[in-house]
């Protein structure tokens, strides 16, 4: 297997993939989280508990302002994922969670963005712009059409995210939870 060191330019960033690329790899950045060591240990759970598919995908996960940065409220949108484009085989995937949220909120959104990030490596979710997408091999012309609930693949990230937010919530409760047969600890406090 071939390693090569990886160099992206991402939105005006540049950001050095620290180590080296693997063939098929999920390199997986988080950035501006308050929690952020206790965030990406969990991020590295749910993403063994959807068992992505295998593929070369650079994922980061910011927290940004998301009224100051794209002037949407954060009452109606917490999170957004967003493919970026194809670079040296690798396929870039921003998730950005809104940086007012609590350690919980931040958790649940993470989660339920995480099923979309899956959906998107597995080409179930193929999105053309904010208004067209392909779910499933199906075409939707206009998704603001559509009421959100009535998307399946907001259904499925609803689902989905929901189910792995209440495993966190039980792992609080017990203070320790087997999880894919290694242990989650408790998140730190909100303070």
């Amino acid at each position: 297997m071939s390693r090569k060191p990886a160099l992206l330019l991402l939105t005006g960033l540049f950001i050095y993939q620290l180590g080296y690329a693997q063939s098929d790899s999920l390199d997986v950045r988080l950035y501006h989280f308050k929690h952020e060591e206790a965030l990406y240990t969990l991020t590295q759970r749910f993403i063994e508990y959807l068992n992505f598919p295998s593929s070369r995908t650079i994922l980061l996960i910011k927290s940004v302002s998301l009224e100051k940065t794209w002037g949407i409220n954060p009452n109606k949108m917490q999170g957004f994922t967003a493919q970026g484009d194809s670079l040296n085989g690798f396929i870039t995937i921003q998730v950005f969670v809104d940086n007012t949220l609590s350690l919980k909120g931040c958790i649940q959104v993470l989660a339920h963005e995480l099923v979309h990030v899956k959906q998107v490596i597995a080409r179930q979710l193929r999105v053309k712009d904010k208004k067209r997408l392909y779910w499933l091999g199906q075409y939707y012309p206009n998704v603001k059409k559509i009421p959100y609930n009535d998307r399946p693949w907001e259904e499925e990230a609803c689902l989905n995210g929901e189910h792995l937010y209440q495993m966190v919530q039980i792992a609080n409760t017990q203070k320790a939870f087997a999880f894919q047969s290694e242990l989650i600890l408790p998140f730190p406090s909100e303070e």
